[in-house]
């Protein structure tokens, strides 16, 4: 089980994939299903859709080998922040 926490870059909701704005500890997307729970920081169950770039996000899941983990829980730890206008790119 891995736990990784990142920026939202994007949603893409109907491949089910949160895209980070950076990459953390080699991870740079959650993939959720049906079976992910996503919770607030108040622990309050919200869709997928309620997930909105700028907002900093707590998954947990195991990781698939492709940079991507395959989240069993997103949990929203912050509200949208300001997003810069082109993602950084890979030093």
């Amino acid at each position: 089980m891995l736990s990784v926490t990142g920026q939202v870059w994007d949603v893409a909701a109907s491949a089910q994939v949160i895209e980070f704005l950076e990459p953390v500890h080699g991870i740079d997307a959650a993939a959720v299903d049906d079976k992910t729970t996503i919770t607030t920081a108040e622990g309050k169950r919200v869709e997928l859709s309620e997930i909105k770039p700028g907002m900093v996000v707590q998954t947990s899941g195991t990781p698939d080998g492709h940079g991507a983990v395959l989240a069993t829980s997103v949990r929203i730890l912050t509200a949208p922040s300001p997003m810069p206008t082109a993602k950084p790119s890979p030093n």
